[in-house]
């Protein structure tokens, strides 16, 4: 929670900057999505690549005009399987996300910054003695875990778009030994088609 505080008050900072105004009416659209995963991702799945789907809702903010960007996705992060350990190390996430655009000197290009609420399925589960202690390693995500977002938005054309979002999420628990917390963090690059009006 604290690296994601720390993350937040520039935020709210960047977030009194002008934002980004709209001409256009609300749009939907669905995307796809390449990750790669920094090394706290790679403490997890064992892995850097992953894959993400999404349906997106984004409209202007009332009597503002301002571009807000509202994004429910499903994230895959392979893994393998650890020998050692005996379980895969694959994690899967819902990440609802909320983004605000502003506007950058390069025509049709837009940054955006957000934040996300993730809620991670590991597709394993620690072994556990008499006493609820795991007996080997592992990671557990206990509920929903804040994140913070930011990127760089390209229109293509009407329909199509291009974005690359490094996504930072909460710590999870690892079992292992003297590992503690871990903050998982990926760049996303997607490709998002949107639904004219």
């Amino acid at each position: 929670m604290k690296t994601i505080k720390r993350f937040m008050a520039p935020l709210v900072v960047l977030a009194a900057v002008s934002p980004l105004s709209a001409q256009e009416e609300l749009k939907f659209s669905v995307q796809a999505g390449l990750s790669y995963g920094f090394d706290s991702m790679e403490k997890i799945t064992k892995e850097r690549k992953a894959g993400s789907l999404g349906l997106s809702y984004q409209s202007n903010i009332k009597n503002t005009g301002n571009v807000y960007r509202v994004s429910l996705s499903w994230n895959s992060f392979p893994g393998s399987f650890d020998e050692a350990a005996g379980f895969e190390t694959s994690l899967q996430s819902l990440q609802l996300s909320a983004d605000l655009f502003f506007y950058s000197p390069v025509k049709d290009l837009n940054f955006f910054l957000g934040l996300s609420a993730n809620n991670y399925f590991a597709r394993y589960s620690p072994e556990v003695d008499e006493n609820g202690e795991p007996l080997n390693t592992g990671v557990s995500f206990d509920g929903t875990k804040l994140g913070v977002r930011l990127g760089l938005d390209y229109r293509y054309n009407k329909k199509w778009s291009f974005d690359a979002t490094f996504n930072l999420t909460e710590y999870g628990v690892t079992y292992r030994a003297k590992a503690g917390g871990i903050n998982p963090a990926w760049l996303q690059l997607s490709a998002r088609y949107r639904f004219n009006n």
